[in-house]
């Protein structure tokens, strides 16, 4: 890693070949090949030939899809594949909806954002409790935060052997933080 590192931005730019081997054989042999079959490490948000295309595509195109009237080919190419993911989970496509999202934490930003906004009043925006485990990812505490609730809000519940939400302590940590007026 030491051999990439430069501390001072280059004067002059650097021709293609230079950086094409710099981006295809000498990066990427620091590090994991999270392309790769076998790596579960967390879910591989890169290095997938099909993404890189939607991406470029996406890019390349720069179309607006939020409203429909600026895009409707878009949205309804959209549309079409909330349809058919609702299928594959079982719902009626006729009434489920959603939106297609750059990755997890921003759909579960999203997820975060409606449930505040379908469950939670004011008040409780500001005096409620998350109850989060060791093992809940890093975006829910920052999608937490971006909504709007306060970090005192986070309250981590430990886990048993399993991994899972110990809910004995679960229990005593909700009591307590009724009591405490959350």
């Amino acid at each position: 890693m030491h051999r990439l590192r430069e501390d001072v931005a280059p004067e002059k730019g650097t021709d293609l070949e230079s950086v094409l081997d710099l981006a295809c054989n000498i990066a990427p042999t620091e590090g994991w090949d999270i392309s790769m079959p076998g790596f579960c490490a967390y879910v591989a948000g890169g290095g997938i030939l099909h993404t890189a295309v939607a991406e470029l595509l996406s890019a390349t195109l720069n179309r607006f899809t939020g409203m429909f009237s600026a895009s409707p080919g878009f949205v309804q190419l959209e549309v079409n594949v909330i349809s058919w993911l609702a299928q594959v989970v079982g719902y009626d496509p006729k009434t489920a909806f959603g939106n297609l999202t750059t990755g997890g934490s921003m759909a579960n930003f999203l997820g975060i954002l409606v449930a505040r906004r379908h469950h939670l009043t004011e008040h409780e925006l500001t005096h409620g409790a998350v109850m989060v485990t060791s093992q809940t990812h890093s975006c829910i505490a920052k999608g937490l935060m971006m909504a709007g609730l306060p970090q005192s809000s986070i309250c981590q519940v430990p886990v048993d052997s399993a991994m899972r939400m110990d809910v004995q302590q679960l229990e005593t940590i909700i009591i307590t933080q009724k009591d405490a007026g959350h």
